[in-house]
Parts: C-alpha cells; sequence; structure tokens
C-alpha cells in the first residue's frame, strides 16, 4: 500500500502542479481570444478525439495485463501499428469528405483547420500508448515530469501566438505542441519502437490480437461512446447555436473538470495498476476501490459545491465579463462532473474484473441518452435548458455505474453512504458562512479570502484522515524527480 500511495503521490503531485499552472495561464488566455475561438477550437479537439479513440482499437489498454514484457512489447508494437494506418486512414477521408463534414457539422469556419486534425491524433495516440507503458513500468516520475511540461508548453504557445495569430490557429497549436513535448519526454523512457520492430514477428503480433481481443471487441465500442458523449455537446451545441456558445461551454467544462483533471485521472492510473496487483495476489479488490471512493469524495465534494456557489462571480473576476454566461453553466454540470470525477478512476474496474461488455452497454446507452436530451432541448429551448437536460441525463447514468462499480468490488451501499453524506455535511457547514456572505453582498476580496480560509479548514482533516503517506517525507523523497528529465 506505501508504494501505491507513493505513485499516486507523485501523479497527483505533477497533474496538481500542471492544473495550477494551466488555471494561472488561462486568464490570461481568455483575453487574447473570444468565446467564439475557443468554440472552433473545441471542435477541432472533439473531432480529433471521437477519431482518436480507435486509433489503436484499445489495445493500448491491454499493456498492462501481460506478466511477460515481451508480449507487452508486441503490444506496443501492434498499437503503433494500428495508430499510424488510422491516421494515414484519416487523412485521406479528410481530404475527400471535407466539404460533407463542414456540412454535417453546420460549421464552415472549420475549414482552415482541418488539416490539424490528423496530427492531433497521432501526437495523442503516441501518448495514450506511452501512458500505459510507463504505467506499466512505473515510471510515475517520467508520467509526471511529462505532464508539467506539456501544460507549459501547451499555455505557454496559445499565449504567445495569441498575440501574433489573432485566431483560434494559435490554441490548436499550442495544444499539439503541448502533447509533442510530452511525447518526446516519454519516448526517453521507453523502448526504441526500431529495435522492437527486429524482434517482433507477424505470427507473435497476430498471437497477443487475439488473445487480447476483448478490448477491440468492447473497449473500444465503450472508449468510443464515452467519448463521444463527451465531445457530443460541443457538436450539437455547434449544430443548433452558434461557436460562441460552444466556446463558452469549453471553458465551463474545462473549470469544473479541474478536480477530475488533478486527481481523478493520475488517481485512476495508479488504481489501475494496484487493482491488478490486488486481484491477482489477494483475489479481492475492495480494500483498495473502498480507499480510493472515500479518498475521491472528501477530495471533490467541498470543491464541487464550492464552485456552484461561486461560479458566476469568479468568471467574471478571472476570465472577463464576456464569459460570465460561462459561469452560469458551470452551475449546470457541477452535479453531472461531481458523479464522473468519482466513477472514472474506478471505471478500470470493468478490465479488471473482465467486466467489459458491461461498460460497453452503460456508455452505449449514456451515449444515446445525451444525444436524445441534447436533440430535444436544441429543439425545445435555449442552451441553458439543453445543458440542462443533458447534465440531468449524466447525473442518472453515473449514479448508476458508480454503485455497480462499488458493488461489483463488494462494497455496500451503507458504507458508500457513510462515506459521502459525512464529508456532505462537513461541506454544508463550511459553505453557509459563503453564502451568508453573498446574501450580505460582502466585498468580493473579502469573499474570496473567506473562501480560502474554510477550502484550509476543510482540507486539514481530510488530509489527516483519507491518505496513507506523511506528506512531508514524500515531498522530501519525490520533488526532485519532477525537474529531473
Amino acid at each position: 500500500m506505501a508504494n501505491f500511495a507513493s505513485n499516486v503521490f507523485k501523479l497527483v503531485s505533477a497533474s496538481l502542479t500542471a492544473q495550477i499552472i494551466g488555471l494561472l495561464l488561462v486568464p490570461i488566455i481568455t483575453r487574447l481570444y473570444t468565446p467564439d475561438d475557443f468554440g472552433v477550437f473545441q471542435l477541432i479537439i472533439s473531432i480529433a478525439s471521437i477519431v482518436g479513440v480507435v486509433s489503436c482499437f484499445s489495445y493500448h489498454t491491454a499493456i498492462m495485463l501481460p506478466k511477460d514484457d515481451s508480449e507487452a512489447q508486441d503490444l506496443l508494437v501492434l498499437c503503433f501499428i494500428l495508430l499510424f494506418f488510422v491516421v494515414s486512414l484519416f487523412s485521406l477521408i479528410t481530404i475527400i469528405f471535407s466539404k460533407n463534414i463542414i456540412i454535417y457539422l453546420n460549421a464552415p469556419y472549420i475549414i482552415p483547420y482541418l488539416p490539424y486534425l490528423s496530427l492531433f491524433i497521432l501526437v495523442d495516440g503516441i501518448f495514450s500508448i506511452y501512458n500505459y507503458w510507463l504505467t506499466r513500468k512505473e515510471e510515475f516520475g517520467t508520467l509526471g515530469s511529462s505532464r508539467v511540461l506539456r501544460a507549459l508548453t501547451t499555455k505557454g504557445l496559445q499565449i504567445i501566438l495569441g498575440t501574433v495569430l489573432f485566431s483560434p490557429a494559435g490554441l490548436i497549436l499550442g495544444y499539439i505542441a503541448g502533447y509533442t513535448v510530452s511525447d518526446f519526454i516519454m519516448v526517453r523512457k521507453s523502448p526504441s519502437l526500431l529495435s522492437l520492430l527486429s524482434k517482433v514477428s507477424p505470427s507473435s503480433l497476430k498471437k497477443v490480437a487475439i488473445r487480447y481481443k476483448k478490448f477491440p471487441i468492447y473497449s473500444t465500442g465503450s472508449a468510443f461512446a464515452t467519448n463521444l458523449s463527451i465531445q457530443v455537446p460541443s457538436l450539437m451545441l455547434a449544430l443548433f447555436y452558434d461557436t460562441t456558445v460552444v466556446g463558452l461551454y469549453s471553458l465551463s467544462y474545462t473549470v469544473v473538470n479541474v478536480p477530475s483533471n488533478m486527481i481523478g485521472q493520475s488517481l485512476g492510473q495508479a488504481f489501475f495498476q494496484k487493482a491488478m496487483h490486488d486481484k491477482n495476489n489477494k483475489g479481492s479488490v475492495k480494500y483498495i476501490s473502498y480507499k480510493v471512493y472515500a479518498t475521491l469524495v472528501s477530495l471533490g465534494l467541498f470543491p464541487m459545491l464550492l464552485l456552484m456557489v461561486m461560479s458566476k462571480d469568479l468568471f467574471n473576476f478571472a476570465f472577463g465579463s464576456e464569459w460570465v454566461d460561462a459561469g452560469t453553466y458551470t452551475m449546470i454540470l457541477i452535479p453531472w462532473l461531481f458523479l464522473v470525477f468519482i466513477s472514472s478512476p474506478l471505471s478500470s474496474l470493468f478490465s479488471v474484473l473482465e467486466k467489459q461488455d458491461v461498460g460497453f452497454k452503460f456508455q452505449i446507452a449514456l451515449m444515446v441518452s445525451r444525444i436524445i436530451s441534447l436533440f430535444v432541448g436544441g429543439s425545445f429551448g435555449g442552451p441553458l435548458f439543453a445543458l440542462s437536460l443533458f447534465s440531468l441525463t449524466g447525473i442518472i447514468f453515473w449514479s448508476w455505474m458508480n454503485y455497480y462499480l462499488l458493488k461489483s468490488a463488494g462494497i455496500t451501499i451503507k458504507e458508500t453512504k457513510h462515506v459521502f453524506f459525512k464529508n456532505l455535511r462537513q461541506s454544508i457547514i463550511l459553505i453557509v458562512p459563503i453564502l451568508l456572505g453573498k446574501f450580505l453582498m460582502v466585498n468580493f476580496i473579502i469573499l474570496v479570502c473567506l473562501v480560502m480560509l474554510v477550502t484550509v479548514i476543510y482540507y486539514i482533516p481530510v488530509i489527516k484522515d483519507e491518505f496513507d503517506l506523511d506528506i512531508i517525507d514524500y515531498l522530501k523523497k519525490y520533488y526532485y524527480i519532477y525537474v529531473k528529465f
């Protein structure tokens, strides 16, 4: 457990650093680009992300499973072959059917940026492949370093280009550059692809492709549905409204998803490795699953409720008056994204417990329900109505997923309710002074100081109760990792 805790600390520390860098620079970026620029940027990312999900047919997620490194290396090579094939095929499709894509999305303004799609899919695919390889090898320090450098490169270049290009191209190029730098850091700690190509054979590639066939059959479909569910709001908001609404949604989603990016993904990555270890050696994943669930609830519930109360004021102050509506969107999205924050790290249990078929069916049902909710909302109301229906659908489905995963791990409803309501009571008690301050129209700076005070009060016992590590000792021991490349 101590090794697991150290791995979590490495990833969470790096993710926290990367997200803090991103958040500090976003107010500058929102003053260089318009909501319309953000909308075009988000549409390009949405298209590339949807295609990118199938770039390796989910074989990269199987790299963690083999006991033998040689089999894992065969999977690594197979993933790269599939990635280059998909990127080449998509490039050809983009050239031939570009007009059809534009007409379908009702977005002629993305024409100049379509050539960036294949490049984004390539660098993102390389990142995904090496991410699982380095997790297998427990190179969590390298993973942490790559995330910090990606954040610095992305935001830094977006700011520089924003003063020159005055177009969405600055946002897109900065994003691609960030992933490219991250890929370079990870490649240095991974086996040479050329040397691996000389060792593998068509028969060994065929063997691992058949051995792990559940991943392309179930996991790819599930991942595609998951990603489409995430990206579908941007696509359908563009279809029913305009890129300004997409841009406002994009910033709102980015901000409210910060806890998930900072902690949830990193914790989930380490959890996958630890859960596989516990299953193979102890025959049970209950303890680690409960520990991760309790940690996620205690870390995420309070800031989510706090952001719900302060979102409009914070968006106006931090990002500028033209982004105030994004604060309203944030209030609507928070309940859904809190459940995503809890359930996403635990979703690797579908693979650990070999229940990929259940995960696939869940994601398909979720995707269909979201498309329906956004279509109904877009047809009969404005953006707020559409996003409200979208968020409600997410609340229902992710609540069920959370229940199913915890039950599969052997955790009872009584145990989950105890953790949730304990943290809810503590959060509400500390948020009451904030609500009172808003009601009395206290000066915003004073209100922010009050927010910082209650946040410290909340997290001191959380850190003490939920973490199996001494923060100071681990800071001394592991801090150098993030500046050593």
